[in-house]
């Protein structure tokens, strides 16, 4: 169990760091603070956890992107995450591909 733990809480820093090298460089991309940044990133983990599996298997008939596939599926978790979280912007679709 501590295992798990320790795997989330990293993976929660390193999406942390991850969503502000992306704020820090793409123009479109922001969040208004630390709370902020810290509830993204945990909800983005959480997401990712929970409806990752799910997409990758609804999306299986587009196997033939390979890896772009998954820049498209967390694209599509961040665009969910910036529609309902108050105080984060993910920009345009190309904004949240790179992002993502």
């Amino acid at each position: 169990m501590k295992n798990w733990i320790r795997k989330f809480i990293l993976g929660w820093i390193v999406n942390a760091f991850a969503i502000y090298l992306a704020s820090y460089y793409l123009v479109d991309f922001n969040y208004d603070g630390a709370v902020i940044l810290a509830l993204v990133s945990f909800v983005f983990g959480v997401a990712a956890w929970l409806l990752s599996p799910v997409l990758k298997v609804i999306s299986l008939p587009l196997f033939f992107l390979g890896p772009f596939l998954y820049f498209i599926v967390d694209a599509a978790l961040l665009w969910g995450i910036g529609y309902f979280i108050e105080g984060f912007a993910t920009g345009d679709i190309v904004t949240t591909v790179i992002a993502g």
